[in-house]
C-alpha cells in the first residue's frame, strides 16, 4: 500500500487557504527563488509505477499494457505537463488522480466547456460590491493563477517540512471541448519554459504591482484529459500548444484482456454495493465481492457480457466501438442491485439486459445508421431482448413499438 500523504499544519493550511481564496489580506503574489525552482522530489521512476499499479490492481482496474502505460505517464510528469487522452471510460481521469497520488500531490480538476476563454483560465474582472454596496469591478485571477499560487504555498509548506504534499497540480477534464489555443494562448511561453522568469503570467486585471503576475512553479504540473472519440464535436489544439504537453494514449483492454476485465469491473461493482447499501466492513468486502462475482448466475450473465464487448470492440465485421471498462463497470453495477434485491433467483440475465439496454444501448447514438445495424443482428443472436429493442428504436426513433 502506498503511503497516504500527511495533512497540512495548521500554519501552513492557513496560509494556503489565503492563497486559495486570494483574500484582501493577500499583498503579493510573488514567490521567492526557491519555491519557483524547487524541482519535484522523486525516489525513482520504479517505485512511483509501482505504487500506482499497486493501486491499480486494489481498485480492480484493467488497462492494455498497464506497466508501459503508467511509465510513460510517469515519466512525462516528471518532465513537464500530460494529457491523457483515449475513448470514453477507460480511467483517464482516475489515472490522473494515482499519478498525483504516487507524486504525494494535491489535483484539483475543472471541467472545460465551449464558452472557456482567457477569463476562465488566466482571469479578468468581475463585478461585485464594495462595503457600501456601490457595484465595482474585481479582480479574479482564473483556475491557473489560483493553482499556481496554491502550488507555492504547498510547495513552501513541504520545504520547511509542516507538509508531505510536495504540490498542487490543475487537472482539466474533456480539455478539448474548450477553444483550448484561445484560453491558453497567454500561458504558451509558462508551459514551455525551462525558467522562473519565463514561466510567469501577467495578470492585466490586478491594479497592485506586486499582484500583476504570477509564477508557475517548477513543481506545478498542468494535466487534461480527452475523448478520442468526440473529435469531431470538439475544437482541435494546435501543434504550438501540443508540443507543451506529453500525450500519452488510454485504451481499451485488449482483446485477451477482455474476460479479466469483466471480472474486474464486478468485482468493482460487488465492493460498491457490499460498502454503501450491505453494510460490509472494508476487511470484509473482498470476500464479499468475490463470492457475489463467483456465483453461478452471475458468472452466466458475465459470459454474455464478455462476448458482447468482444463483438462491438474486436470482431472484424462488428463497429469496431471501444466501450470503456467505466460503462461495463455501470451495467454491473446495476445487475449487483438487481441481483441482490432478488438474492433467489437463479438467472440475472433479464437485469443484465435493462443494464445495457439503458446504459450501453444509449450512447451508440454516436454509431452509424450501418453500425447500429449490425449491433442489432448481433444482439438478435443473444438473450439481451430489451438491448436488442433499444437499438432498434435508437436507429428508428418513429417507431411506436420497437
Amino acid at each position: 500500500m502506498p503511503q497516504v500523504p500527511q495533512p497540512i499544519s495548521d500554519a501552513a493550511r492557513k496560509a494556503v487557504e489565503n492563497l486559495l481564496n486570494l483574500s484582501a489580506e493577500l499583498e503579493s503574489f510573488e514567490i521567492d527563488s526557491e519555491v519557483a525552482e524547487a524541482p519535484l522530489v522523486v525516489t525513482s521512476i520504479g517505485d512511483l509505477v509501482s505504487k500506482i499499479l499497486a493501486r491499480v490492481e486494489e481498485e480492480h482496474l484493467v488497462f492494455p499494457d498497464v506497466f508501459a502505460l503508467v511509465e510513460q505517464a510517469v515519466v512525462g510528469l516528471v518532465g513537464g505537463h500530460l494529457i491523457l487522452h483515449g475513448p470514453p471510460g477507460t480511467g483517464k481521469t482516475r489515472l490522473a488522480e494515482l499519478l498525483a497520488e504516487a507524486f504525494e500531490c494535491e489535483l484539483h480538476t475543472e471541467t472545460g466547456t465551449p464558452d472557456w476563454s482567457t477569463y476562465d483560465v488566466v482571469g479578468g474582472l468581475r463585478p461585485g460590491r464594495d462595503e457600501e454596496g456601490a457595484e465595482i469591478l474585481r479582480p479574479w485571477p482564473g483556475h491557473v493563477p489560483r493553482a499556481a499560487l496554491r502550488c507555492a504555498a504547498l510547495v513552501r509548506a513541504h520545504l520547511d517540512g509542516e507538509s508531505s504534499i510536495q504540490a498542487h497540480w490543475l487537472n482539466i477534464d474533456e480539455l478539448s471541448r474548450a477553444d483550448v489555443d484561445k484560453a491558453i494562448g497567454p500561458l504558451y511561453t509558462a508551459l514551455s519554459a525551462s525558467t522562473p522568469a519565463q514561466r510567469r503570467i501577467s495578470l492585466w486585471f490586478e491594479d497592485a504591482p506586486e499582484r500583476s503576475q504570477v509564477t508557475l512553479p517548477e513543481r506545478f504540473r498542468l494535466v487534461g484529459t480527452m475523448n478520442d472519440v468526440d473529435t469531431a464535436f470538439v475544437t482541435q489544439l494546435s501543434q504550438g500548444l501540443q508540443r507543451r504537453f506529453e500525450f500519452v494514449f488510454v485504451g481499451v483492454p485488449t482483446d485477451d484482456q477482455v474476460d479479466e476485465e469483466i471480472e474486474q469491473v464486478t468485482l468493482q461493482a460487488a465492493k460498491w454495493y457490499g460498502r454503501l447499501y450491505a453494510s460490509v466492513s472494508e476487511g470484509e468486502l473482498d470476500a464479499y465481492a468475490g463470492e457475489f462475482a463467483g456465483q453461478s448466475r452471475v458468472e452466466a450473465a458475465r459470459g454474455v457480457l464478455g462476448r458482447l464487448v468482444r463483438y462491438l470492440r474486436w470482431d472484424p465485421d462488428g463497429p469496431r466501438w471501444p466501450v470503456g471498462p467505466a460503462q461495463l463497470a455501470d451495467v454491473m453495477r446495476r445487475v449487483v442491485v438487481r441481483a441482490a434485491a432478488d438474492d433467489q433467483a437463479t438467472d440475472v440475465t433479464d437485469a443484465l439486459d435493462r443494464a445495457v439496454a439503458n446504459r450501453i444501448a444509449q450512447q451508440a447514438i454516436a454509431l452509424t445508421v450501418d453500425q447500429l445495424h449490425l449491433v442489432e443482428e448481433y444482439l438478435r443472436t443473444t438473450p439481451l431482448s430489451r438491448s436488442t429493442a433499444a437499438l432498434r428504436q435508437l436507429r428508428e426513433p418513429h417507431l411506436t413499438h420497437p
